[in-house]
């Protein structure tokens, strides 16, 4: 990201998403250092159409969040 902000800049305007796996947002005690690189990125993606609306014009107003795209497995 350090890279790509002089080009968004330069654009003046742009977004990058972060892709993580489910380990972002819950634990698993057998993996502690993957699940904390995990919630280092904490931007769990699994279909292309919510990085794609992030993405997009429609989203422009969306900052600072993480967007759940689980199917429901964090809230069961």
């Amino acid at each position: 990201m350090k890279e790509e902000i002089p080009a968004l800049r330069a654009r003046r305007g742009g977004a990058i998403v972060n892709n993580a796996s489910i380990l972002g947002v819950v634990g698993f005690a057998t993996a502690p250092a993957y699940t904390a690189a995990k919630h280092g990125v904490l931007g769990l993606t699994k279909v292309a159409a919510a990085v794609l609306w992030l993405c997009s014009d429609g989203a422009s107003f969306v900052t600072g969040e993480h967007l759940l795209v689980d199917g429901g497995y964090v809230v069961r």
